[in-house]
């Protein structure tokens, strides 16, 4: 369980380290997290499962770590969490590769200003 928290703050760290680095304004960051924290949820299933006739929606829920996440510990919960571990790996290479990317425009501004 500590290691589904773990990686849950690590996805959320990277995720408002990405926003705060690319938008200038702390507050208009922290609405647009908000704001897409929640959506995004919504869309993976957290409170409301969405049927399967939309093939666009579908394609989006399949890209948001949240969901692979959830699949994660659904499985877990079964006790076929080995089954599903690609889908914590997905969540955990989303998180790093928001991070990094957070890291290199970080590099690249600092180095602008001196």
């Amino acid at each position: 369980m500590r290691g589904l928290l773990a990686v849950l703050a690590f996805l959320g760290i990277s995720f408002a380290l990405l926003l705060n680095t690319l938008i200038k304004k702390p507050d208009n960051a922290n609405m647009l997290g908000n704001s897409i924290t929640v959506l995004s949820s919504i869309l993976a299933g957290s409170f409301y499962s969405f049927s399967k006739n939309n093939t666009v929606l579908d394609y989006i829920v399949k890209i948001i770590p949240q969901k692979a996440f959830m699949d994660f510990a659904a499985s877990m919960q079964n006790g076929s969490a080995l089954n599903h571990a690609g889908s914590m790996v997905y969540a955990i290479a989303f998180a790093l590769a928001m991070f990094l990317f957070s890291v290199a425009v970080l590099r690249k501004k600092y180095v602008k200003c001196i």
